[in-house]
């Protein structure tokens, strides 16, 4: 518990890495101990459990925790799965704003996040190809990278999906329309992205629901 009680303000910061080997580092500086990396994975499970809780208590605040949902965002889609044997599957939430947001533009990724432990994640978005264009047509392009794609710009389709999926230029036709010359790529982008579709779809408020020690019983 030593260790743990020493380690727990390092980790407060969620974005900080403290690693067992900054542990076991930290200890044998400071205490002139050495400690195991067994026994530093265990203090620093032991001393995010101090600063989080235990995941079975989280659990246990679900009902409460849908219910304040329910109060703040009224007419809200919520639902929780559970298996036959009243084990928790899921919990679905589309809170009404974010409902009513959504009509007002593409939803075009849907993001997850694990339950069952920590994942290091890295969202890369690249901006353009070095592939070779060869003209079909006026509007119809084909792009060898990494095999053969097809652009048409009339269209503003390609062959891969990404192009009309989103409906902003994937890399592809970003390739094409360099190669073009062309300056000016807001025309093939949708009007959702452009300023007035943005301010229209942030104009609807979110409420933050109250502090935990405020919940209803």
């Amino acid at each position: 518990m030593f260790v743990s009680g020493v380690t727990a303000p390092k980790l407060v910061n969620h974005k900080r890495i403290h690693s067992p080997k900054d542990i076991i580092a930290d200890i044998r500086e400071f205490y002139g101990v050495q400690i195991s990396y067994q026994q530093a994975w265990h203090a620093k499970e032991r001393a995010l459990e101090m600063i989080r809780g235990k995941p079975s208590a989280g659990y246990r605040q679900m009902s409460r925790y849908i219910y304040m949902l329910n109060t703040v965002y009224p007419n809200s889609y919520i639902r929780m799965q559970k298996t036959e044997e009243d084990e928790f599957m899921y919990l679905f939430v589309a809170l009404r704003p974010l409902i009513r947001g959504s009509t007002r533009r593409p939803i075009v990724v849907v993001d997850g996040a694990h339950l069952d432990g920590a994942y290091k994640g890295t969202f890369v978005s690249t901006s353009t190809l070095d592939g070779h264009v060869v003209p079909s047509s006026e509007f119809i392009f084909s792009v060898y990278e990494a095999g053969r794609k097809y652009i048409c710009l009339e269209r503003k389709v390609c062959s891969y999906g990404r192009f009309h999926l989103d409906e902003i230029p994937c890399t592809h036709a970003i390739v094409v329309l360099k190669e073009k010359n062309v300056k000016d790529m807001h025309q093939y982008c949708s009007d959702y992205y452009k300023p007035d579709a943005l301010a229209k779809t942030y104009e609807i408020p979110m409420v933050p629901i109250p502090d935990k020690e405020d919940w209803s019983p």
